[in-house]
């Protein structure tokens, strides 16, 4: 294929999900008071799905001159569909501690920065709830920009494990916050953080694109 994005038609119930994510991804914080228009929509760059690969998720972040040492897509649309019907907007992070375990932290409740004020304030050995889900049952769902697995032991040698989940289609907005987080963890420099970056879009090269699209896709 020689176009590096293609125009996608999804099924039904995929659209669906799609649609409320497009409206809570617009749902951002100015002094934490929530913004819900078609023009905000617009200023931010969401747009319908498309279908990603390799060249195009690359070509988005070079715009901002992003480069992540660590970035992963989901593995296959059954697992990319199983993540957005569980979300409730984007970007959305979690926090793995030094021993893989999921540390409470509903972002949902609060600003995005509520979640640079995490990175600025966690402490080793946190007080904080301990969730019994563990980094290696997630990391199972992805795999790199070459179709190769992510690695499971990927939160080991770090103090704190940061995994950041975003989608082109979800506007610039979520794309750029991927900065602040990079530099939010270079005022820790007494811990290691590692961060992971999940490309949220839907990807060409899985085997089962055909269970969210509606077989009619047109090409660019």
């Amino acid at each position: 294929m020689h176009k590096a994005i293609l125009f996608i038609k999804l099924n039904h119930n995929m659209k669906s999900l799609i649609l409320l994510l497009f409206l809570t991804t617009t749902l951002f914080c100015s002094s934490c008071k929530k913004i819900l228009t078609k023009i905000v929509m617009k200023q931010q760059g969401a747009h319908q799905p498309e279908i990603e690969n390799k060249a195009s998720i690359i070509k988005h972040l070079n715009k901002k001159n992003i480069k992540p040492k660590t970035l992963y897509t989901f593995d296959s649309a059954l697992n990319f569909a199983r993540f957005i019907k569980k979300q409730k907007g984007f970007p959305r992070s979690e926090y793995y501690n030094q021993n893989g375990l999921l540390i409470n932290f509903d972002e949902d409740k609060a600003c995005f920065a509520k979640s640079k004020s995490f990175i600025k304030t966690y402490k080793i050995n946190s007080s904080r709830e301990i969730l019994l889900h563990h980094f290696s049952e997630e990391a199972k769902k992805w795999q790199n920009l070459d179709g190769i697995p992510a690695d499971t032991l990927g939160y080991k040698n770090a103090d704190l494990t940061l995994v950041y989940y975003y989608a082109n289609f979800a506007g610039r907005m979520n794309r750029n916050h991927i900065i602040e987080i990079e530099n939010e963890i270079k005022t820790r420099p007494d811990i290691k953080i590692n961060l992971i970056i999940i490309n949220s879009d839907i990807i060409e090269t899985w085997k089962d694109i055909d269970k969210i699209t509606s077989g009619d896709n047109n090409k660019k």
